[in-house]
């Protein structure tokens, strides 16, 4: 029989021997996910001995070293603050007062955790070729320890801003704002979890391409040329536009466009374009820097340049060669200007000409379009008056009160309350086209015109007919575009003599231009 650690008293059959027994079913499993890297964690478990003396508590051993202490009745306990990546083989042993059991060994457990902090490289601006706002930098790396599990993913953080990318060293982290600085960071992560992050890297300055330009404005000016040397009129349209944001690289040059094939570079953020008169054109510009070229502008409004007229010299310029009129030779249609005058009367009372004023042809013709005024088709398309001939269908419409037999009385006089909301389509017939000059050049939203051609117009809440000349900034032009009202958005009047044509139509000589809706071809 054993004896008892107290003097004297004999062990009974239960309690009187040395210590408690040991624990049994001892196991280990390592924790692993969100441990930090180096402060791994295994959870040990066992089942309370049976028998003998009831312990006290227990002791988890590492080696001779107690890492962990509970009370009887838990039967388990987590041990921390292991290395990654290394093996363990833990133990537990019961005691009370009177003693110690020798301890029982789990099966060994390698420690896993997140990877260990990259260590930080470079940061590279990429620059060359990045959109305005979707910037790049390259970062490089090096990896440090994978916690026991492999690595799945290198991220890299752009601050501020939060802009990542991943994968392998070097990696690229774009849609960094342009111009702008960012530092960066990097983590690597596993099964278990992502690592801290490194230190932050060197400073870079995100650069672009510049930003797209706001779409140009522009504004037009006439430049005479002289017939007698064969020099064509033409127009200078400025164009200008505001320099956008550079993208960070400033900008080296401007690349500006215009609709009708005219392009150039400038280094300034305007341009004077020589365009050909009464011509009509949108402009674009884009802006390039060291890393590319900037995303093109929206188009201008379309602007028509400005028509310009040379007066006639005496001995130079004759205003009325379409008819082979000349201070020194008249005849408007191959007659002799001292022999016959097909209207009856003396061609200088017609013409009311001296050579320092004249009235050409305005007693007898009336409406008349510019050369280059497009002329909408009964199909659509679109024609230059000068392109015209006998036989084209044209798109024309109905006006209420307006038939095919209405007079040059009626047509002057006529007026209508109604507010039209838009007009019945029909077809008209090209029936005469006569070319003659006019002393009165009128542009309207793009359309030229001789002074006394006829619109159809709305004034002071009614409908009416009114001549180019006479047109006011407060009343509205039917456009053909839209079948319905529309601003005069630009105007011009020259008292200058120029090239018309006039276009006679059947049944109706109402026809559209491309902007509005015109009466022409009678005489008054």
């Amino acid at each position: 029989m054993a004896t008892s650690k107290r003097k004297g008293v004999k062990a009974s059959a239960q309690d009187n021997f040395i210590g408690p027994q040991c624990p049994t079913n001892v196991t280990a499993s390592d924790v692993g996910t969100g441990r930090a890297f180096n402060n791994g964690a295994i959870v040990i478990s066992w089942t309370a001995p049976t028998g003998g003396n009831t312990p006290t508590g227990y002791k988890v051993y590492n080696g001779a070293s107690v890492v962990a202490t509970v009370a009887y009745g838990t039967n388990t306990a987590t041990v921390t603050g292991l290395s990654s990546n290394t093996s363990y083989t833990l133990s537990v042993s019961s005691y009370d007062s009177y003693g110690e059991c020798a301890g029982v060994s789990a099966p060994a457990v390698t420690v896993t955790t997140v990877p260990q902090a990259p260590t930080i490289g470079t940061a590279t601006n990429v620059g060359t070729s990045r959109a305005y706002n979707n910037g790049a930098a390259t970062v490089t790396y090096t990896a440090g320890a994978t916690g026991g599990k492999a690595v799945s993913t290198y991220t890299v953080t752009a601050s501020a801003g939060g802009f990542t990318g991943t994968g392998a060293s070097p990696v690229t982290v774009a849609g960094l704002a342009s111009a702008t600085a960012y530092t960066f960071t990097v983590t690597a992560t596993n099964a278990n979890g992502t690592s801290a992050a490194s230190a932050a890297s060197n400073s870079i300055t995100a650069t672009t391409v510049p930003n797209k330009p706001a779409a140009p404005t522009v504004t037009t000016a006439a430049v005479g040329g002289s017939a007698a040397q064969g020099s064509p009129n033409t127009a200078n349209d400025t164009v200008s536009w505001t320099a956008p944001a550079t993208g960070g690289s400033a900008i080296t040059n401007y690349y500006w466009a215009s609709s009708d094939g005219k392009a150039g570079n400038t280094t300034s953020t305007s341009v004077v374009v020589s365009q050909e008169s009464n011509s009509s054109q949108t402009y674009t510009v884009r802006a390039d820097n060291a890393n590319g070229n900037s995303v093109t502008s929206d188009a201008s409004a379309s602007i028509t340049s400005a028509f310009s007229f040379t007066p006639f010299s005496v001995f130079g310029f004759s205003p009325f060669g379409v008819f082979g009129f000349s201070p020194f030779g008249f005849s408007p249609f191959g007659f002799s200007p001292f022999g016959f005058s097909p209207f009856g009367f003396s061609p200088f009372s017609v013409f009311s000409f001296s050579p320092f004023g004249f009235s050409p042809f305005s007693p007898y013709f009336k409406g008349s379009l510019s050369p280059s005024t497009k002329v909408v088709m009964a199909d659509g398309t679109i024609k230059e008056s000068s392109d015209i001939v006998v036989g084209d269908v044209l798109k024309s419409a109905i006006i209420p009160g307006l038939g095919s037999d209405a007079t040059t009385s009626d047509i002057e006089n006529w007026s209508s309350p109604e507010d039209f909301d838009s007009l019945e389509i029909t077809e008209t017939t090209v029936s005469n086209i006569v070319s003659h000059t006019a002393p009165i050049y009128v542009n309207i939203n793009g359309d030229g015109f001789s002074g006394s051609h006829l619109l159809l117009v709305k004034r002071d809440g009614n409908a009416v007919m009114k001549y180019a000349e006479d047109l006011r900034e407060t009343d509205l032009v039917w456009s053909s575009e839209t079948n319905t009202w529309s601003e005069i958005t630009s105007y011009e009047k020259l008292d200058y003599p120029n090239e018309v044509i006039t276009i006679s139509c059947e049944p109706y000589d109402i026809f559209f231009t491309e902007k509005s809706l015109t009466h022409d071809g009678f005489q008054g």
